[in-house]
């Protein structure tokens, strides 16, 4: 959403991964493996308690430096983005922001907004407009 407010914007990632979970329940479940930035701090988690936090670090750092050059490589070589550079920092928070409106989507409410009406999300991905 560009030039939208952060509540706006976060509303909205809310939004899309609520309606995914109904839409394409089985891909939304799965889509929990493409968040690297999760499974670092869970590495560091586990391995930091039981007395190698080094390696859990390492993991850490190695998902981070991942989703960095990920964000990196698409920028430059895919959609030629060269603002992406100075931004790329950003790309693992963001990782893990997708992560939370993942999770988020399981345990939120089963209407959204679309385009200003409110809608109820419906099983196979069907919508009914509700009244204000």
């Amino acid at each position: 959403m560009l030039n939208a407010s952060f509540k706006k914007s976060i509303a909205h990632q809310q939004g899309w991964a609520t309606s995914t979970r109904f839409s394409r329940p089985a891909g939304h479940v799965g889509e929990v493996l493409t968040y690297a930035v999760p499974f670092g701090l869970l590495a560091l988690a586990v391995l930091g308690s039981t007395g190698h936090l080094a390696l859990g670090l390492a993991l850490l750092g190695i998902t981070i430096l991942n989703r960095v050059l990920l964000c990196l490589l698409v920028a430059g070589r895919v959609v030629r983005d060269r603002a992406a550079f100075r931004k790329a920092w950003l790309y693992p928070l963001r990782d893990f922001m997708g992560f939370c409106f993942w999770v988020r989507s399981y345990f939120g409410s089963r209407r959204t907004r679309y385009r200003g009406d409110l809608y109820e999300l419906l099983p196979q991905g069907r919508l009914r407009k509700l009244p204000e």
